[in-house]
């Protein structure tokens, strides 16, 4: 008789420890899918705001009204938003995914270097007109400079735009990369062999 309550009660025992281990797989479980969805939840207004940005360029073309000297620069910018384009298709497809979101991040710092080098060099052009001006840059509205302040502005606040949605989404990385390393989340994930994420590289200002 003794045996069997013995054998019963390791029995229980070992079913109780059973079903902690059970409701820990399941609630680190569900805490990871919950986690990788706010990831991806928080990259979807980062995708709209960089489609925007993309279509915002595709449109100045038509807009343009800096000197000749200045469209070898802006041309500069179409090769590179094309490429933030095809890497925007690849990051939406798994935002978690750490080698396609570098490239990303990449490619957004490539397109923002060359911004920056077309409205310095548009504004230059602007502000110091050639000797002897083309027909065509001869008759660029007296209000030229006033148009690239407004489109640097525009730019600038998209900018801004688009770096607090960075920012969210940098916040929901983290939380999902420290679960991957906290107890008890780091067995499952080991187990899972999950990997961490990527966040966008952010100004120190911004962060």
């Amino acid at each position: 008789m003794k045996a069997m309550w013995a054998d019963a009660l390791a029995l229980g025992w070992w079913s109780l420890v059973l079903f902690v281990l059970l409701c820990w797989c399941l609630g680190a479980y569900r805490r990871f899918k919950r986690l990788r969805a706010q990831v991806r939840t928080a990259f979807a207004p980062v995708d709209e705001q960089l489609q925007n940005a993309v279509r915002w360029l595709q449109g100045l073309p038509a807009q343009a009204q800096v000197p000749t000297a200045a469209q070898a620069a802006f041309q500069a910018l179409q090769p590179t938003a094309d490429l933030l384009v095809v890497a925007l298709t690849q990051a939406r497809t798994n935002p978690l995914n750490a080698a396609a979101l570098a490239q990303l991040d990449g490619i957004w710092q490539s397109l923002q270097a060359a911004w920056q080098a077309y409205a310095h060099t548009a504004s230059s052009a602007v502000e110091q007109p050639v000797a002897a001006p083309s027909a065509q840059e001869a008759s660029l509205p007296a209000g030229a400079m006033s148009w690239m302040a407004q489109t640097s502005a525009a730019w600038s606040e998209q900018h801004a735009v688009l770096l607090h949605r960075m920012q969210q989404f940098n916040h929901a990385v983290q939380a999902y990369n420290d679960a991957l390393v906290l107890p008890p989340g780091s067995a499952w994930a080991k187990l899972q062999g999950l990997q961490p994420a990527r966040s966008f590289a952010l100004p120190n200002a911004a962060q």
